[in-house]
């Protein structure tokens, strides 16, 4: 399964103009998240989301893709159905094509505390 890594800036953006649209928080809690490891390790960080397979093979390349073009791959091209969320993994450039992650993946839903 492939993975497609942004910067931090690009989720914002997504979220700052679609949020009315979102239905996922998870977008939001990965932005914290890769901010929180950005301060942790010391660098900046990349956010990662798994692709469904069909879509894996056509990757475009870093920096092609307009706010709307990202839009539509998050809604629709992300694999929801996978026991990972989110990676995030130290890095300066979004590279859209395969790399070896040595950052750490998360099921955003297990850090829900236990509302009762």
């Amino acid at each position: 399964m492939e993975t497609i890594f942004f910067p931090p800036k690009t989720i914002r953006e997504f979220y700052k103009n679609f949020k009315e649209k979102s239905k996922d928080y998870e977008f939001l809690v990965a932005f914290v998240l890769c901010q929180f490891l950005s301060k942790e390790w010391g660098t900046p960080c990349l956010i990662g989301f798994k692709l469904k397979d069909k879509y894996a093979r056509d990757v475009p390349q870093n920096g092609t893709l307009n706010l709307i073009q990202v839009a539509q791959m998050i809604r629709t091209q992300i694999d929801e159905h996978t026991p990972i969320d989110v990676v995030i993994t130290p890095g300066t450039t979004a590279s859209l094509k395969r790399r070896e992650c040595n950052g750490k993946a998360f099921q955003l839903k297990r850090f829900r505390g236990n509302l009762t």
